[in-house]
Formats: C-alpha cells, structure tokens, sequence
C-alpha cells in the first residue's frame, strides 16, 4: 500500500540491447516508489520529498527490497533507469533533488553529473533512442536547460539554453527519421516572447550546431 508509482521490471519492460540474464531475467520484478509512514490515510506526492523509497519486489509483493533511499520517482527508457532522489544533508533546502541513473537495470546507480550545480526542480527525459540521455533541467521558471550526456547516461554537458517549458511539457521535438535532428523552441533573453531555432547533432546527439 501506500504506492506512488511502479512499473514492471527489465525483462517485461524490454530494457536494453543485449540479452537479460541472471538475476536481471527475473519475471516477475516489479519497481515502485512508496511511503515509507505506513500509517494513516494515503498521502499524495504533490512535491518532492523526503519519505519515499524505491523498492524491488521479484514475488509479487510477499517481500521487497530497498534499492534507493527517498527515490521519489522513476522512468525507465531504452537501458536507462532514472530516479529523482530527494537529498538530505546539512546546508540543503528542503526539497533539493539530484538524478539518479542506472545503465545496468537497477543493480547499481551513479548520481548525473552536469556541469552546473544548481538548485533543481524537475527533470524532463526528451531523448534516448541514440546511445545517450537527452535531458531537459528546470530551475524554475518557464524554461530550462537541454544537458545530453555520455554513454553511460551519467556525465552530462550542457546542450542548449533556455528551452521553453510550459504545462509540464518541454517545446523540443525529435525529428523522425533523421538521427540527430531536433526542433526546439527558446526563450529569448532579450525579450519576453520565444524564438524557434533548429538544432542539429551528429554523431549520437554529442552536441548542437
């Protein structure tokens, strides 16, 4: 009880590349996010917070495993796991959140490292169908910066600036069939209104020209 999202595992999700084996091959894994207070009536996660863990289950909930302390949510896509973590350490405002990222279905995960340490409020997946992470950051407001990262989905550099969000939704758009190729809109820096500009990267999106 008290679930805040799941998902089934690796091999119903059908993460990855190569073949799923081992402990990785498990059925009946399931993923969830959960109030930790098993007590009282069920809350709603209307903000980050701390509380909230990322938890495995291979038996259809008669145990669970603890993966990722105050992991408040998650998506899988392409060989990736990402999970928001709410931090809790001394200096840090409540509500401060760092990126989680798995490139080996969950057994281990490494903070994203992105250039700029900046408080963050949310992350937007836009992108992983090349061989990496294309990531919209907010820090507030109604636009963000697009990081695409390595390999590894763990080492970020920094894309694209200001890209326009509104209503949770980010204006960058994939271009179908082309590898590489993207729409986005920005905010202007010297206007209140928005500029297209078309970007384009080669090589499994490194960076944009």
């Amino acid at each position: 009880s008290r679930v805040v999202q799941f998902s089934w595992g690796a091999r119903r999700q059908g993460l990855g590349s190569g073949p799923v084996s081992g402990d990785l091959a498990k059925q009946d894994r399931i993923w969830l996010t959960q109030f930790r207070d098993q007590t009282g009536n069920q809350p709603r996660l209307t903000h980050w917070r701390l509380g909230i863990d990322l938890l495995r289950t291979d038996d259809l909930g008669k145990s669970f495993r603890k993966v990722l302390q105050d992991g408040n949510k998650f998506q899988m896509t392409n060989g990736y796991m990402l999970v928001v973590k709410v931090l809790d350490q001394p200096g840090l405002a409540i509500g401060d959140i760092r990126l989680m990222i798995s490139a080996n279905h969950g057994r281990t995960f490494k903070e994203a490292q992105l250039p700029r340490r900046l408080r963050h409020h949310s992350y937007s997946v836009l992108d992983t169908s090349e061989g990496a992470i294309v990531l919209h950051v907010n820090q507030g407001g109604e636009s963000g910066d697009v990081y695409i990262s390595d390999a590894t989905g763990v080492n970020f550099s920094l894309s694209l600036r200001n890209n326009l969000r509104k209503r949770n939704l980010c204006a960058f758009e994939k271009v179908m069939n082309l590898n590489g190729i993207y729409i986005a809109n920005v905010v202007d820096d010297e206007a209140t209104g928005t500029s297209a500009e078309t970007t384009a990267a080669p090589d499994e999106a490194e960076v944009f020209e």
